[in-house]
């Protein structure tokens, strides 16, 4: 495949933001690709953008220096990456219009990974994803099915859980992610899952885990974790490390989570070690923590790592960092945004570098289409 042009455009995003969808022409093809925002971001995350966005894709738009470039296998994009860098979203973007361009990328470019990921569905949200000023402290409450090898099985229970919550707490809002919203305290939100995901494992047959993205470097400041909707009887909490350690575990054992993303801030590698001693059985997952960063990730003593191409802007460095956790045993999950599009090629990445999780929300033509693109792909 050899590019022989490339244009940007301005597009929306799920919140109705500006964002960035690039087109390549090649010699086998034409595609067209788009990347995310997230509202809740890492420190030490890439620039989305190097400069205004008007100014980005009029730059791009004059850009000749990809003209001739031939890709052939995955690594050719160290090529496209020597001369490009526009920011993480044009980058991304352009990336993966450049893999669409073969009719079936998850096929060409073979990592001897491949498989299907466990959906890991945001059925209840808080946090900074979501308005308001009585919300859940944490960002994401997740769930995910054990026990079942079919995907399509796994999408559809994830389903269920969230009309579940639907019907018997009558909420219809939801946030950035497609979430439900609720004014509900951590704990309420936790005891109201806990009882869907027993009564519905039990009616479906199917054992049914918690997840939670505390995203604690939220409400993090002057070395403290500091609570607004803590329980029903105390709203405003203040923790410091220890006690948030100790917090947690009480949730993990209490609700039996099985999945506990960002749950110290984002400098805290000590306490993501601490921690993680403490609740095996449960998987400690980074994300601000490691931001797809080669030597973040390396620096880290976590079960999982979350992949979003658009913090690092580049899948030259996607692929280190699946590679050094694949070496070391470490869960790989692709994410999504909270600012999503319509783009789809994340669904094809996980596939190709054989993705654990592939956390997505559970509602939302945005989140569908990862889900609808591996349908496709299995």
């Amino acid at each position: 495949m050899i590019i022989k042009e490339i244009s940007a455009k301005k597009i929306k995003n799920s919140r109705n933001e500006d964002s960035i969808e690039i087109t390549v022409k090649s010699d086998i093809g034409k595609s067209k690709a788009s990347a995310p925002t997230g509202k809740s971001k890492g420190k030490y995350e890439k620039k989305y953008y190097k400069g205004n966005l008007n100014q980005v894709i009029k730059k791009i738009n004059s850009f000749d220096m990809l003209k001739g470039i031939e890709i052939n296998k995955f690594d050719d994009l160290k090529k496209v990456e020597k001369v490009f860098d526009f920011g993480s979203n044009p980058n991304v973007a352009l990336e993966y219009a450049i893999l669409k361009n073969f009719k079936k990328p998850y096929m060409k470019f073979n990592s001897g990974y491949r498989k299907l990921p466990i959906p890991l569905g945001n059925v209840l949200g808080g946090g900074l994803h979501t308005k308001g000023r009585l919300k859940p402290d944490f960002q994401e409450f997740l769930v995910y099915v054990e026990n079942c090898k079919d995907f399509v099985t796994r999408v559809k229970v994830n389903q269920a859980v969230y009309l579940y919550l639907v019907k018997n707490l009558k909420i219809k809002e939801r946030n950035d992610e497609d979430a439900l919203v609720t004014n509900f305290s951590n704990l309420k939100v936790l005891d109201i899952l806990k009882k869907a995901t027993d009564e519905l494992s039990y009616k479906l047959g199917y054992g049914i885990r918690i997840g939670l993205d505390v995203a604690a470097s939220s409400f993090f400041k002057n070395g403290k974790y500091h609570y607004k909707n803590y329980s029903f009887n105390k709203k405003k909490v203040s923790l410091d490390k220890d006690e948030q350690i100790n917090y947690l575990v009480h949730l993990v054992k209490k609700y039996k989570i099985g999945y506990l993303e960002d749950p110290l801030h984002e400098e805290d590698f000590d306490g993501f070690k601490e921690l993680r001693k403490k609740v095996r059985g449960c998987l400690v997952v980074g994300d601000d923590l490691t931001v797809t960063n080669f030597e973040r990730v390396k620096r880290s003593k976590v079960d999982g790592v979350i992949v979003k191409p658009n913090q690092i802007g580049s899948l030259i460095e996607v692929k280190k960092v699946v590679e050094y956790c694949k070496l070391n045993k470490i869960k790989i999950i692709f994410s999504h945004r909270s600012g999503e599009t319509k783009e789809d090629f994340l669904s094809d990445l996980c596939y190709i570098f054989g993705g654990d999780f592939l956390k997505s929300g559970v509602y939302g033509k945005e989140r569908v289409a990862k889900y609808s693109r591996l349908r496709k792909i299995k």
